[in-house]
């Protein structure tokens, strides 16, 4: 029970990484294409 949950709790961080990243990206896209 505990090792599954640290799984889906890691999961759940790594996912919560690519997603701030994917929006990281986003803005610095948006940024740029305002500042042309």
């Amino acid at each position: 029970m505990r090792a599954r949950t640290a799984g889906t709790v890691s999961r759940f961080i790594g996912a919560g990484v690519g997603l701030a990243r994917l929006v990281a990206v986003s803005i610095v896209k948006v940024v740029d294409i305002v500042a042309l």
